[in-house]
């Protein structure tokens, strides 16, 4: 990206639940990083505590807080937009557009949207 002649870079943090092993980090780094376009970094973390999975009710409150902690560490870091690596917590993306500066993408809304919008091109 170019602004007034310097490029721009941009940081996306992508947050994982569960996962902390650093071959798994690196192996979704590289997977997105392909994806990614010219001057954007990828920068892939999880939580620190927490449940490894989601999978009641009582996972998603409990990672919440440690969810909240890693994206507001990575704003602090940095980081433009924020993606939750799990579908698990949408109901928990209300309190990151509270507590955050930075756009934060729902993965279940993104797909929703993306898959409508894939339908609707092939009505045309």
């Amino acid at each position: 990206m170019m602004n007034g002649g310097r490029e721009q870079y941009m940081r996306l943090s992508i947050i994982f639940i569960g996962h902390d092993s650093r071959a798994f980090l690196d192996e979704q780094r590289s997977y997105r990083e392909a994806f990614a376009g010219p001057g954007v970094d990828i920068d892939v973390r999880s939580i620190k505590g927490g449940p490894e999975t989601l999978e009641r009710e009582l996972d998603e409150v409990q990672a919440g807080p440690w969810i909240i902690e890693e994206a507001v560490a990575a704003e602090k870091e940095g980081a433009d937009a924020l993606v939750i690596g799990c579908t698990g917590l949408s109901p928990v993306f209300p309190r990151f557009k509270r507590e955050l500066q930075v756009p934060v993408m729902d993965p279940v809304a993104a797909g929703i949207h993306l898959a409508s919008a894939l339908v609707e091109s092939d009505r045309h």
